[in-house]
């Protein structure tokens, strides 16, 4: 099985002398790094909820969430996983009005897709 990995490339002079490196890309397989985004439980939870309600401000989608965890989620937390997924090609950002509203791209659909299939062949024909 390929590996995801990110690849490095040198940030430009100027910055602070001891951060000489950034990730950059995820390279290797499409199957295997999308599959990486979903090792987060919130993350995978995000995209499930965009997969069965369709584009969602982010407000609602934390609120959804949070009602679905019967806990506060902290908003840094929360949007920190909205802007792997969004820098990961799975959402994207769209403007609706006056709020940015997050929908899946048709990467993340498949990714839910394969995710779900995968859950379902290890559940076989259990209730």
């Amino acid at each position: 099985m390929g590996r995801c990995r990110r690849s490095l490339s040198p940030i430009p002079s100027g910055t602070t002398p001891s951060v000489r490196w950034r990730k950059t890309r995820v390279v290797g397989p499409p199957s295997v790094c999308m599959a990486k985004w979903l090792q987060s439980g919130r993350r995978r939870d995000l995209v499930f909820l965009l997969y069965d309600e369709g584009p969602l401000h982010g407000q609602a989608l934390k609120s959804r969430l949070e009602s679905h965890y019967d806990e506060r989620i902290d908003p840094k937390s929360f949007y920190g996983a909205l802007d792997s997924l969004v820098d990961g090609g799975h959402l994207e950002l769209q403007e609706s009005g006056i709020h940015d509203e997050y929908l899946l791209t048709d990467a993340g659909r498949r990714l839910v897709e394969d995710h779900y299939e995968w859950v379902r062949e290890r559940m076989g024909d259990a209730p």
